[in-house]
């Protein structure tokens, strides 16, 4: 599948096999009616080397990606977000947990999300300066934590949230 979605916010190549379904009713007047369900399996993902914001990506592998997600009267809860299972086999392992208000406009759609990752040592070599600049966001057992806290137009992030 290509996410064409995504790259209309970033600039970025994926490849692998999507399945799944999305079923949603968003009201943008009223986005408090807004109702839905998002159930996705990604398998085989592959963002080939590329030039993103000008970095140079190396290729960046996952096994499998799994997006469970409802809106219910415009709340958004994160069943199970989560992308690849181990660094010895996937270049990045992460969890999204939390939900979100959605409100009107959509900007001040409330978060409250957290995400924990994992990176692989290929990652981490890649560029040098990424775990200095993660340090702040990483845990006792090596994963890096934030959270997404507060409007979409002033969001708050917290490291090692």
């Amino acid at each position: 599948a290509s996410a064409t979605l995504l790259k209309k916010f970033i600039q970025v190549n994926l490849n692998g096999n999507l399945s799944g379904m999305i079923k949603l009713a968003l009201n943008t007047a009223q986005p408090q009616s807004s109702q839905g369900k998002v159930k996705l399996a990604l398998d085989g993902i592959l963002l080939p080397a590329q030039s993103l914001m000008g970095f140079n990506l190396p290729d960046i592998k996952m096994t499998s990606a799994k997006i469970n997600a409802v809106i219910e009267n415009g709340k958004f809860t994160a069943q199970e977000i989560g992308f690849g299972s181990s660094t010895k086999t996937d270049d990045i392992v992460a969890q999204v947990t939390g939900d979100a208000q959605m409100e009107a406009p959509l900007e001040r759609t409330k978060l409250g999300l957290k995400a924990v990752f994992e990176l692989s040592p290929r990652i981490l070599q890649s560029f040098p300066l990424l775990e200095a600049l993660l340090a702040p966001a990483k845990g006792a057992d090596g994963k890096f934590s934030y959270r997404f806290n507060g409007p979409i137009m002033s969001l708050e992030t917290v490291a090692g949230g």
